[in-house]
């Protein structure tokens, strides 16, 4: 059975040079905290998103990696 480690948990993001060289080209996991707390996105509700791009016709296609 292999043996189980802690994960890391970082309390805001690394810089980009100390993720790749730590946790993302040694396969090391990582949990990140209060990585996305500035994003905009996070306000939005589907309200928000229905008066701003409402109006605007979306077409989705399955599979279209394959395709």
């Amino acid at each position: 059975m292999p043996t189980l480690k802690p994960v890391l948990v970082l309390d805001e993001p690394p810089s980009n040079e100390d993720f790749v060289a730590n946790h993302l080209q040694p396969g090391v996991p990582v949990v990140i905290r209060n990585a996305i707390n500035h994003w905009k996105a996070r306000d939005w509700t589907l309200q928000s998103l229905r008066d701003r791009v409402g109006q605007n016709k979306v077409f989705v296609r399955k599979n279209t990696a394959q395709e």
